[in-house]
């Protein structure tokens, strides 16, 4: 990452874009640009477009904008796949778990079948000695329902678990970092998308959504784990971790879509401006 702390966008100001820029690009356009460092290229360009400069510059200007949007893009799939690849990897570590839960509890109810069948001839030896007919049959019942009351009981408190260690713990860095402090994994403009809280074009910062977002699954008390350099995790745990995993890449994915958009009215202003060129 040497190098790139000139590259970290500051706070975003839309008023930093001459009137020219903004009333072409759409706000979300304007981020994009921030983002990436491109305030000045697209300033420049819109500059040397309106005023008919040479076509060698316009040119030069246009290149450098798609050039950068590119390698965002090529970033922000990088740090997806990355996210989709541990996404897949605890699913499997998930699944494992759930497996042999299943494969103990499968077996312990064969042994509760078996358990049951041995008290109830037992049983019968006695009651036939000591009852009658209808005594033994309730007996039986209560003797059976005891005996898979206990298993089901004892499969209950079976958990597996496994640890599981986070050289880089991408959760850590997006969910428990500061704004100000920057990544060591995530590229500064994908950083800076995911913290914008001040563009109040998300109505708050992706960051906050995806906090508001994992709610539902009820991880406060475990969210030190999640966001640790490593523990021990239940299959349950694991299956949070993947939903974790999973809505931090939509919301990544938000901002390639967001790139796409200004990649398009790029175009669209390029051949807008040639065509006024030839006109």
């Amino acid at each position: 990452m040497d190098g790139l702390e000139a590259r970290r966008p500051r706070e975003f100001v839309s008023d930093d874009f001459s009137d020219g820029v903004r009333d072409f690009f759409h706000a979300k356009s304007l981020l994009m640009a921030h983002a990436l460092y491109l305030t000045k290229a697209l300033e420049q360009w819109v500059e040397a477009a309106d005023q008919g400069k040479g076509e060698l510059e316009q040119f030069i200007r246009y290149q450098e904008i798609v050039n950068k949007i590119s390698l965002a893009e090529l970033e922000v799939s990088s740090l997806k796949a990355a996210i989709h690849c541990e996404e897949d990897k605890v699913d499997q570590l998930a699944w494992y778990l759930d497996r042999l839960q299943r494969t103990t509890s499968s077996r312990r109810t064969i042994a509760g079948i078996l358990t049951d069948a041995s008290i109830s001839l037992v049983s019968a030896g006695i009651v036939l000695w000591a009852a009658n007919g209808n005594t033994l049959r309730q007996l039986l019942g209560v003797g059976a329902s005891l005996t898979q009351i206990t298993l089901n009981l004892v499969n209950r408190k079976e958990t597996f678990v496994i640890r599981l260690d986070h050289e880089l713990n991408i959760l850590q860095e997006v969910f428990a970092g500061e704004a100000d402090e920057w990544s060591q994994i995530i590229p500064p403009s994908v950083w800076y998308y995911l913290h914008a809280e001040e563009t109040k074009l998300y109505e708050g910062s992706i960051q906050e959504k995806l906090l508001n977002t994992i709610e539902p699954y009820e991880v406060s008390g475990n969210l030190s784990l999640f966001l640790s350099d490593g523990g021990i995790y239940t299959a349950e745990e694991l299956q949070v971790r993947s939903a974790m995993l999973d809505i931090l890449a939509s919301y990544v994915d938000l901002m390639k879509q967001d790139l796409l958009a200004f990649r398009r009215e790029v175009m669209e202003f390029r051949r807008g401006s040639e065509e006024e060129r030839d006109s």
